[in-house]
């Protein structure tokens, strides 16, 4: 019995006091089965990995701050770059949420 089932069912009983071993009865017979299961949070972790595959590679340096500098006389590389991490961690929040089924607040 889950619980929306045993509230109805304790919404059907007329007004009355509960004996002990009913209010034991009746709080056993609620199914707590957890929703966090091991295939969820398998399909969550792979949900974010692939959010944040998809994030890279999207990602372009232009369209951020960013410092180059040379070494080597020859070699030009990135020394900084100015990010804002929601670029990154709004993809990976979102990829958990659905996986969980969890709506955004």
């Amino acid at each position: 019995m889950t619980k929306q089932q045993t509230i109805e069912k304790l919404k059907q009983q007329m007004p009355s006091f509960y004996s002990l071993e009913q209010v034991i009865e009746i709080v056993a017979g609620i199914d707590c089965g957890s929703s966090i299961t091991e295939a969820r949070i398998e399909k969550a972790m792979n949900a974010a990995r692939e959010a944040i595959r998809d994030a890279v590679r999207g990602f372009n340096p232009s369209d951020h701050g960013y410092e180059l500098e040379i070494s080597n006389g020859n070699e030009v590389y990135i020394s900084s770059i100015d990010l804002d991490e929601s670029i990154f961690a709004d993809p990976v929040e979102d990829a958990i949420r659905e996986a969980f089924g969890v709506e955004q607040e």
